[in-house]
């Protein structure tokens, strides 16, 4: 699994049709994740219940934080909950050879889900979402995605990869995609 970067300068996109996400709606929501991560290794469906306790463990994560992109009938087609993780902390960079230090702060994208075929929505909705963070003051957006995901292709050109996730231990032959499937990390937990 990859803790993908998302630069908010870099990807930012003016006019995009994003929508808060109100409470009244967390069947739909539940519906677009639970679609979205459905059969990944460490994923437990959601219930309404379950998202609801989700988001009443912080004041700083919880409806408020919710975007999604709605299709052309109004149902959601792509949802996502932002965190401001640069809130408690700040990440330094130092390249060893020169010394340069960078330090970045981030907004992490700790639950999204989209439609069949809603993809390119959910795009539009990380473009939304690079806006926010940027407006937070935040260097970069954070979603980890398995490689496997079909959304990780159209992710934009300027997405590096923070943290690449291994879930095996050293020594051990690294078996094949298909023989593993596909994994869900809660950004939550890191």
């Amino acid at each position: 699994v990859h803790l993908v970067d998302l630069d908010t300068e870099a990807g930012q996109r003016a006019g995009l049709p994003a929508v808060r996400v109100e409470p009244e709606r967390a069947e739909e929501v539940v519906a677009l994740l639970n679609r979205t991560h459905a059969g990944k290794h460490l994923f437990a469906p959601y219930s309404e219940e379950r998202l609801g306790a989700r988001l009443g463990r912080t004041p700083e994560y919880g409806w408020q934080n919710w975007w999604g992109i709605e299709g052309k009938a109004g149902g959601l087609m792509a949802v996502a909950g932002l965190l401001d993780m640069g809130r408690w902390w700040r990440l330094t960079r130092r390249v060893k050879a020169s010394g340069e230090e960078t330090t970045s702060s981030a907004a992490t994208v700790l639950d999204f889900g989209y439609a069949e075929g809603g993809q390119q929505q959910m795009v539009d909705l990380l473009h939304h979402l690079l806006g926010v963070a940027a407006s937070w003051g935040r260097d970069h957006l954070s979603i980890c995605l398995d490689p496997e995901e079909s959304l990780y292709p159209l992710l934009p050109a300027a997405a590096r990869v923070g943290v690449n996730f291994r879930f095996f231990a050293s020594g051990i032959a690294v078996p094949s995609a298909q023989e593993i499937g596909r994994f869900y990390l809660d950004p939550a937990y890191l």
